[in-house]
């Protein structure tokens, strides 16, 4: 996890990581976010916000790749679990919609990341 350059970054992606698997893995009948937000909405913005992060934020981009796209896995596992939980299932909407925040989270983040960069290279080339 010390690949995460900014401190914010690091702590926001571990609150929402913590946040999913709370809200995906507690028995149905619990206080939920889902219900007030909207579920597919919900996992949509979690699971874009989970692949961004590492890609746009960790020092390598290959680390954050990985990261961003263990992401899938972690979502369809999470489906997968819920079989066994009271009153959940698993289903092929959530899976689809985890895969494409994960999808457009990493999309999001590679376009973030170059353009922070050039920002960066920019601002160095100023500076001689």
């Amino acid at each position: 996890m010390q690949s995460f350059q900014s401190k914010a970054c690091r702590i926001l992606w571990l609150v929402l990581l913590v946040l999913v698997l709370l809200e995906s893995l507690l028995p149905y009948g619990t206080p939920s976010l889902a219900r007030d937000y909207g579920d597919l909405a919900l996992h949509f913005a979690c699971f874009f916000l989970l692949a961004f992060l590492p890609l746009y934020d960790f020092r390598h981009v290959r680390q954050g790749l990985f990261v961003a796209l263990l992401m899938a896995i972690t979502g369809a596992a999470i489906e997968m679990v819920q079989l066994y939980i009271p009153g959940r299932d698993c289903s092929p909407a959530d899976i689809f919609t985890n895969n494409l925040g994960v999808a457009l989270g990493v999309l999001a983040g590679a376009v973030f990341r170059m353009r922070k960069k050039v920002k960066e290279e920019d601002h160095g080339a100023q500076q001689c």
